[in-house]
């Protein structure tokens, strides 16, 4: 494999083996001679290249290929102290490390390794605040991929994996009491460190809504859903909102003023995040004012008694003033004196509606007067200012409570309840014919007679 280098005294080779030589010179003189190349095997080296933790340190080592006796020849990072020419050593400093090695026959070989140094594995936990009986969470940060030891309220070890960002939780449901959680640890790696430190989840109460119904009112009065009785015994401090149905979609316009009966809503608003998220209904009635009347004049006989009867609308029962009468808290009182009186009755209905009433007692004297009422057989509206109008021709009478007039088709061509008042012949603007018309006629004396009559006149023209 080697080329004869020729008629040369030296010449270079890198082939192991014998070579020979055979010489003469001018006079024909011979000699020979021979010698070994011998190739010594170059050695390769490796440096390990460890990975250690911050506080850690690791043993760099050069390793030849070729076991044999060497020199070795080190570059360090900054700050590290020259190992010298030792095969191996310890170091806790980050960087590459280079090695030269030599053998005994001049044979040179190199290599070069890597000091990881990590930092150690951190990680914290926040805890925060849940409304009773809803779910919660408790949030991690730290080295992301690390592995995170912990306990929730003493319990056994349980692990979580941060993510690639450093992030992670532990989420709970149905909480319904205060959770405390205990770092124990974080790994990541060949690296760990324990841990110390709490967070917790901390119960807020729901708040606790109270509703009492308010007591029925009688129109025109109307309910404020607002007062302070509507909600007592709630939880001290709640806002409220008022609503016109269960699923909250119609806001009530005004709840200081409610004058419809009905069923309405209130919902607590946020307190510490927490809310009452199902309404709670308040009834509200609201009665129909019923009007007061005036009774019929009574005639009573001087002295002598008689029984005064109020409507049957009420349970409680007060006649004013009380002269005169055998009790003011009776619907029926006994009425006995010496002169007209007039009372007031106020009644309280099963609906706690307020209604009152009057009525005008009249005690007939000695020598009193006697009421009575006539209608005339004929009349001649003519304006002659004599006759012109058919109407009651009152004797001590109080009130005329009807005064009606039909033609012979039994229509009502005249209406009236006044006094005086009387029916001109005249009927949707046009004069009616002559002929018999009927009447009736229903009255009240002052003397408390009451009248109720019927009868016929003629119209004369």
């Amino acid at each position: 494999g080697v080329t004869d280098p020729g008629n040369v005294a030296s010449f270079t080779s890198d082939v192991a083996g014998a070579y020979s030589v055979i010489i003469d010179d001018a006079n024909g003189c011979v000699g020979n001679g021979s010698g070994l190349l011998t190739v010594n095997a170059v050695s390769s080296v490796v440096v390990n290249s460890p990975s250690i933790c911050v506080g850690g340190s690791a043993t760099i080592t050069a390793t030849p290929s070729i076991a044999g006796t060497y020199n070795y020849a080190w570059t360090v990072p900054t700050g590290v102290t020259d190992p010298g020419n030792v095969a191996s050593f310890t170091s806790d400093v980050a960087g590459a490390y280079s090695v030269i090695i030599d053998d005994a026959n001049g044979c040179v070989g190199n290599g070069s390794g890597l000091l990881t140094v990590n930092a150690q594995p951190v990680a914290s936990v926040l805890g925060g605040s849940v409304c009773s009986g809803s779910d919660g969470s408790f949030s991690f940060t730290g080295t992301a991929g690390s592995t995170v030891t912990y306990k929730i309220d003493g319990g056994s070890d349980m692990m979580v994996t941060l993510d690639g960002t450093g992030a992670g939780s532990v989420p709970l449901t149905g909480i319904t009491s205060d959770k405390v959680l205990t770092l124990v640890s974080v790994s990541l790696g060949n690296c760990s460190q324990l841990l110390s430190g709490s967070a917790t989840l901390t119960v807020v109460a729901t708040p606790n809504l109270v509703i009492n119904n308010p007591a029925p009112v009688c129109a025109p009065s109307t309910i404020d859903l607002t007062a302070p009785e509507i909600t007592a015994g709630s939880d001290p401090n709640l806002t409220f909102t008022y609503w016109n149905d269960q699923n909250l979609t119609s806001l009530m316009s005004d709840p200081t003023n409610v004058s419809e009966s009905g069923t309405y809503y209130i919902k607590t608003n946020y307190v510490n995040s927490c809310a009452n998220s199902d309404p709670i209904t308040v009834v509200i009635n609201i009665y129909q004012k019923v009007d007061g009347q005036r009774y019929p004049t009574q005639a009573a006989k001087l002295d002598q008694p008689l029984m005064l009867t109020a409507r049957t609308i009420g349970n409680e029962y007060s006649w004013y003033p009380g002269n005169g009468l055998s009790e003011t808290s009776s619907p029926n009182p006994t009425f006995q004196y010496d002169r007209d009186m007039e009372y007031t009755i106020t009644m309280k209905t099963t609906n706690n509606c307020t209604v009152v009433d009057t009525i005008l007692v009249r005690v007939q004297q000695p020598n009193s007067v006697v009421s009575d009422i006539f209608v005339p057989k004929a009349w001649t509206p003519n304006n002659d200012g004599h006759n012109d109008k058919l109407k009651p021709l009152p004797v001590y009478i109080q009130e005329i409570k009807s005064f009606r007039i039909f033609n012979r088709w039994g229509q009502l061509v005249f209406e009236t309840k006044t006094l005086g008042a009387g029916w001109d012949g005249i009927y949707k603007g046009q004069p009616q014919v002559m002929d018999v018309y009927t009447w009736t006629l229903d009255a009240l004396g002052i003397d408390g007679v009451h009248f109720r009559k019927t009868g016929n006149s003629v119209l004369i023209r």
